[in-house]
């Protein structure tokens, strides 16, 4: 699934949502059954992988005036990936039944949330000033457990990340120049 709508105001302002939905699902499940001397063998694989994502923006873009140009972007992320392998079997024996169930189980969950802030401002005809800023809120749930009760990893993480920018586009007039020449 994917979709954006988009409304563009009489003053200039661009509200625009967006959102994506995509999941993928695995089965390499399986069964067998086997036969050697006076034994016999059989098992069972349940072996299901489905991963994704889900994600949803929204921005406002403004321009001010020739100059200057504002944009704002929200955003939330959530992928994920879970996987369940099992394998139960039996094995039989001189008449004897002998019951196995092994297996893992691994989910990761990453929720990302996101504000963003861009500005540009033309100061001139050969000179760009671009400035601004970005936070990031990351939220990583993780699991890893065998046979039912074997906890592997059981972690759950949180952290921020910001960053502030400033940059100056200049291009001299020998540029143009050189571009008039060729």
């Amino acid at each position: 699934l994917n979709g954006k709508l988009s409304y563009r105001s009489d003053a200039g302002d661009i509200v625009s949502w967006s959102i994506y939905k995509g999941e993928d699902k695995l089965d390499n499940s399986n069964s067998s059954s086997r036969s050697f001397g006076g034994a016999s063998m059989s098992n069972e694989t349940n072996d299901l992988t489905t991963w994704g994502n889900i994600g949803s923006s929204l921005k406002w873009s403004r321009k001010w005036n020739e100059k200057f140009y504002t944009n704002y972007l929200i955003s939330y992320s959530r992928y994920y990936s879970k996987r369940d392998m099992t394998r139960t079997g039996t094995r039989i024996q001189d008449d004897e039944a002998i019951e196995f169930t092994n297996g893992q189980y691994e989910a990761n969950f990453m929720h990302d949330y996101s504000l963003k802030l861009d500005n540009e401002y033309k100061i001139g005809q050969k000179n760009n000033l671009a400035f601004g800023l970005q936070t990031t809120y990351y939220i990583n749930d993780y699991d890893f457990t065998m046979n039912d009760t074997l906890i592997i990893e059981d972690s759950y993480n949180q952290q921020w990340q910001s960053s502030v920018y400033l940059q100056d586009e200049y291009k001299p007039v020998f540029e143009q120049a050189v571009k008039t020449a060729t």
